[in-house]
């Protein structure tokens, strides 16, 4: 993997945040994901843990930057009592640091993919394992006080009712689970 591969990281994050923004494009998160897992499957053991960090920070960019996009819509914010400049220092200041510090944790995601990925070249095995570290990094985003259910992958599904039912007798992290293990599916 080299540093042109990070392009394919932010792109797909982008891509994987797009249905937060365009509730039309929920089938999107089904395929979203693939590109990533491919560069993590194929590469995931050969880079150093610097640069497989740096993956999941550069896709968690792209991802919680569109994802937190909502920020920029509480504009004016004159219900705070606060002036215009405030209110676009304030919502920069959210917009930027949600997504920073969710970007930060997700490169943790790709870091311990990169410590525990299977040493062994089974492609399944390999991709069932970023399911489940991504499973377990959307339980962690509700944990703590910067913990936020925003973000989740199933939220992406509001328009799609079947879905959405399964998501509320499942809840929404194993419904994240199946989209996430369907892309791993796909890319293995």
């Amino acid at each position: 993997m080299n540093k042109k591969h990070l392009l394919i990281f932010f792109i797909s994050g982008i891509f994987s945040a797009l249905p937060y923004v365009f509730s039309f494009l929920f089938p999107l998160s089904w395929v979203s994901f693939i590109p990533t897992i491919i560069l993590l499957i194929k590469y995931g053991k050969t880079v150093s843990k610097r640069f497989s960090y740096l993956t999941g920070l550069i896709f968690g960019l792209g991802y919680f930057g569109v994802t937190y996009h909502w920020f920029w819509y509480l504009y004016p914010m004159e219900f705070a009592g606060v002036t215009p400049l405030q209110s676009i220092g304030l919502m920069l200041l959210c917009w930027a640091g949600l997504s920073l510090i969710h970007s930060l944790e997700f490169g943790a995601v790709t870091l311990l993919y990169r410590l525990i990925a299977p040493r062994s070249r089974n492609i399944l095995l390999g991709a069932l394992t970023f399911v489940g570290l991504f499973s377990v990094f959307e339980w962690q985003q509700t944990l703590f006080w910067r913990g936020v259910p925003w973000a989740r992958i199933a939220v992406t599904q509001s328009s799609a009712p079947a879905l959405l039912q399964s998501s509320s007798l499942l809840g929404s992290i194993f419904m994240g689970a199946i989209i996430t293990a369907v892309n791993a599916l796909l890319a293995a």
